[in-house]
Formats: C-alpha cells, sequence, structure tokens
C-alpha cells in the first residue's frame, strides 16, 4: 500500500474528526472513502461478470426478444421453483460431457483412447 499525505489547516481537520466521530471512522478512513468513490470504477469483475462481459463484447449476450419475454413473463414458475426442479435432474455438468468426449488423459497428457489408436 502505498501511503499520501495530506497537509490539511486546522479548521478543516477539526470538520473532518467530528465527520468521522459521527459516522464511528477515522478521518483516514473518511478520507481514503471519499477519494475511491472520486474515482472511476476499477474493481475487479468476478467470474461471473467477466464472462457476461466477454459474451456481450462478442454479441453472444443479447436480450430476450418479446416473443421469449412474453413467454417468460407470462409463466408462473418462479425461479426459485425452477431452480429446485432443475436441481432434481440428473445432468453431467459441462465439465464432465467435456472429459467424457475428450476421454481420460494417460500420464503424458493425451488421451487414452488416442495412445491406444495409435498402437
Amino acid at each position: 500500500m502505498t501511503t499520501l499525505t495530506l497537509d490539511f489547516s486546522i479548521e478543516i481537520y477539526q470538520i473532518l474528526q467530528q465527520e468521522a466521530n459521527r459516522l464511528g471512522k477515522t478521518p483516514q478512513a473518511m478520507v481514503m472513502d471519499w477519494v475511491v468513490r472520486q474515482l472511476p470504477d476499477q474493481s475487479p469483475l468476478n467470474s461471473r461478470e467477466q464472462v457476461r462481459q466477454c459474451l456481450k463484447k462478442a454479441g453472444l449476450l443479447t436480450k430476450l426478444g418479446s416473443d421469449l419475454r412474453e413467454i417468460a413473463e407470462s409463466t408462473s414458475v418462479t425461479r426459485e421453483e425452477a431452480r429446485s426442479i432443475l436441481d432434481q435432474v440428473q445432468v453431467s455438468t459441462l465439465s464432465e460431457i467435456v472429459l467424457e468426449q475428450r476421454g481420460q488423459k494417460g500420464p503424458k497428457g493425451d488421451s487414452i483412447q488416442n495412445r491406444q489408436s495409435k498402437i
């Protein structure tokens, strides 16, 4: 972390100290919060947001069309009910499907199926 030194007049620092006390913070935390709010958003995206951003840039993430929106709005199933129904279905994850299609990896990194076909 980098240190930044600020010089305040006694009057300004007293006002800052009073406001910090009122909010239960230190003057340093008050100034840090203010500086962070003034900067453009640089927060790292979580993995879900990174995927959404990449899909959007590639044109693969769009809003629902009016016909699909009508269907979604007319259903009586809540998101939680749909999640519960889907959780009861035995479906392979994408990772499991990829591993199944690729075959097991041997010690050299190639698939056991490929090694057997080379013999």
